[in-house]
């Protein structure tokens, strides 16, 4: 069953970040933590993430802009890594009932921020998105969505976009196993899972990439969004 739900949720992952640029994470991790611990869910999650961010960031790599990219990138990768460093000592009941609080929440604010995030690129804004999706994504390996907005407020092209975004992926999804990897989270036997998400993020993502053309995102997105709602809805009553 454990194998089956990781296959799916990747593919259901790679899909969802064909057509939109990002959501890969957001989709697995509304379904892997009914199979593993909040220590252990968002480790398996940036594992499968790796794979795919690195291959796309390679590909899109002659438009990545470093000057508008790493200042965002290195501030998630400091925030990132303390957070991960914080997980042992959290009371994992509580901090599954958060998760859930938080799903419900980034869920109603996607919903309500489809459009180009109305907001203007400056030093502040760069410290607190860089920051807050460290956190998000050190906790609970979800921190692209918070990345996602502000990379299409500072760029002005799809391919830009996307280039970027992925080079803060992939470099940042390094830095989290890593960190997940030395504080034991991440052990050798999750290997053949993270080996079948793999599979599963590249069948998807293949899939979304031919039908992405004839697919409405927009309705795509809010379907998406609603389930993370429910899905955080449903983890929150569960460990009431």
């Amino acid at each position: 069953m454990v194998y089956l739900a990781v296959a799916l949720s990747a593919a259901l992952g790679g899909f969802v970040q064909s057509i939109t640029g990002f959501g890969a994470a957001v989709v697995m991790m509304t379904i892997l933590p009914y199979f593993f611990t909040m220590a252990v869910a968002p480790s398996v999650s940036t594992s499968i993430c790796l794979g795919l961010t690195v291959t796309l960031a390679w590909k899109l790599r002659k438009s990545i802009d470093l000057k508008l990219t790493l200042p965002p990138t290195l501030l998630y990768a400091a925030a990132s890594v303390t957070a991960i460093r914080f997980i042992g000592s959290m009371d994992l009941r509580v901090m599954t009932m958060v998760f859930g609080a938080f799903l419900m929440l980034l869920g109603a604010y996607l919903l309500l921020t489809e459009k180009k995030a109305a907001i203007r690129v400056t030093p502040v804004v760069t410290v607190v998105c860089g920051l807050l999706a460290g956190v998000c994504g050190g906790l609970f390996s979800i921190g692209g969505p918070i990345m996602a907005i502000y990379y299409l407020a500072a760029t002005d092209s799809r391919e830009s976009y996307l280039a970027n975004a992925q080079a803060n992926f992939a470099v940042n999804n390094v830095t989290s196993i890593t960190t997940r990897v030395l504080s034991g989270y991440y052990t050798l036997d999750l290997l053949p899972l993270t080996l079948l998400g793999v599979a599963g993020v590249v069948c998807g993502q293949r899939f979304g990439l031919k039908l992405g053309g004839k697919l409405n995102a927009v309705q795509l997105r809010r379907l998406v969004y609603a389930y993370v709602i429910l899905s955080g809805a449903v983890t929150v009553v569960q460990h009431l």
